[in-house]
């Protein structure tokens, strides 16, 4: 239940049994344990934070690499089209380079973060840093932001018209 009004039947009976009991300040474990652990609270938000950011930004660079790469391969897709691939071949084409980006971000990004798992030990009060369901969770989480920003690049390759991606040249 509410805590005040616990605190507020602790004091009556304090009051009752002696009225100099009651002078002290009446804190709850919750707000004993917030103090406490108020600085590793902060510093794991910031962090959090620029987790997110970090992953806003590699969504984009690789939304980015992937759309020029897209735009660099138009004549090959319409080849591809021409010869004929379908669209469906030209989606998983792009979508399996995009996951190997994904990939290799996992293959060196996981090392990397066990590393900084264990240098960021301290700032955990009663939980492990190398949790493998979090783990797991982020390595899912990259996969399909690499695979979502490969998407839109994706499906315009699979859209070039045969003719025009040759008349182009």
């Amino acid at each position: 239940g509410n805590s005040r009004h616990i605190i507020s039947a602790v004091r009556a009976e304090l009051a009752r049994i002696h009225p100099r009991l009651v002078r002290g300040d009446f804190v709850t474990l919750h707000h004993t344990m917030r103090n406490a652990l108020g600085v590793q609270y902060t510093a794991l938000r910031i962090l959090g934070i620029l987790g997110g950011l970090a992953l806003a930004l590699a969504v984009i660079g690789t939304y980015g690499l992937v759309t020029y790469l897209v735009a660099r391969r138009t004549r090959e897709f319409g080849i591809r089209l021409a010869v004929g691939a379908t669209r469906r071949d030209i989606l998983k084409l792009v979508l399996r380079g995009g996951l190997r980006l994904g990939l290799v971000a996992i293959a060196i990004g996981l090392p990397v973060s066990l590393g900084g798992a264990a240098l960021l030990r301290h700032l955990l009060a009663g939980i492990s840093p190398f949790d493998p369901v979090a783990f797991g969770v982020v390595v899912v989480l990259i996969l399909a932001a690499s695979v979502t920003a490969c998407w839109l690049p994706a499906r315009r390759a699979a859209k070039v018209d045969p003719m025009v991606a040759l008349r182009c040249e």
